[in-house]
């Protein structure tokens, strides 16, 4: 699938991502996508279309977000059956697959449409000098396919301290942390961080070999010491990506970062308040569940944490 946006190949993407609600909430940090969206709109599709399927169709088989009390089964079985690859053995309920049915062909009745737009967006993708995929999930392993495959991709490796990755996921009623904590499925705080310390350890060896393999095409961005020096990290990628040193102040204008437009003596405390929050908001023995789950992490990572 990453090859595909890499590529500006959307229409290669299911249906769901074509007319998905993101592509809507985002308008505004992106003007290529608004040839594609009005066109859709003028057809009938719009940021209402997904969510309509879905609550007209799927209304009492998937819960609305991780975070909703006692629906844990039903969580799973939408997300084995609306995977892009739904795990073979796994099949819904006798009463649900009607619904999930409905939905898909509630979903793909806009893709000739959404077909029929996506040019509009392509064409102004492979214009662009340059293309930037943030992805989450993906792991080192991807990434070093694409290094391979692509002479001119260079690889962000950007690596946050753990403690504030586990309450982000904690805090967000969407995410598999809030999902953890109200199925009472034990210390998600032990659990999420072992899980989240084990691949980002993985990554950072797989990361050094790749960035000897491939000389200057590899970046490891710790995102804790970019919030305590953002101007320096800064230019620092624009660097990395041969530009040449931006105008700060019109960058975060741009970005509607309050307070920098006009002053940037204060950026790194507007960062800092918002990367250190779980300073205040994690309490001991939290934080040593934390600890104790990362201890390899904490000892290769260059965090720079006061």
């Amino acid at each position: 699938m990453l090859d595909h946006l890499w590529n500006c190949n959307m229409g290669q993407f299911p249906t769901p991502m074509m007319v998905h609600t993101f592509w809507f909430k985002f308008w505004q940090q992106g003007r290529q996508l608004w040839p594609y969206l009005d066109c859709l709109d003028q057809g009938g599709v719009n940021q209402s279309t997904l969510p309509i399927c879905r609550s007209q169709k799927l209304r009492g088989n998937c819960p609305y977000r991780f975070g909703e009390e006692n629906k844990g089964d039903k969580l799973r079985t939408c997300m084995q059956n609306l995977w892009i690859h739904p795990k073979e053995s796994s099949q819904p309920e006798r009463n649900a697959t009607s619904a999930f049915e409905a939905y898909r062909a509630c979903v793909e009745k806009h893709r000739p449409l959404a077909l029929s737009c996506l040019p509009r967006f392509e064409s102004s993708c492979k214009q662009q000098k340059l293309r930037v995929i943030k992805t989450v999930r993906a792991n080192m392993e991807i990434a070093k396919h694409f290094l391979k495959k692509y002479p001119n991709f260079k690889l962000v490796h950007l690596v946050r301290d753990p403690r504030g990755v586990v309450l982000s996921r904690i805090d967000k009623q969407w995410s598999q942390g809030s999902f953890d904590q109200s199925e009472n499925r034990g210390n998600y705080y032990s659990r999420g961080a072992a899980s989240f310390c084990k691949q980002a350890v993985r990554d950072d060896r797989l990361r050094t070999r790749l960035a000897q393999e491939y000389p200057g095409r590899v970046l490891l961005l710790v995102y804790d010491q970019f919030v305590k020096r953002p101007l320096e990290f800064t230019e620092k990628l624009y660097a990395f990506f041969g530009f040449p040193k931006p105008n700060l102040g019109y960058l975060f204008s741009k970005l509607k970062i309050k307070d920098l437009s006009s002053d940037l003596s204060n950026a790194k405390t507007i960062f800092s308040d918002i990367a250190f929050k779980w300073q205040e908001n994690l309490t001991y023995h939290k934080l040593k569940s934390i600890s104790d789950s990362c201890k390899e992490f904490f000892h290769t990572m260059p965090l720079d944490v006061d």
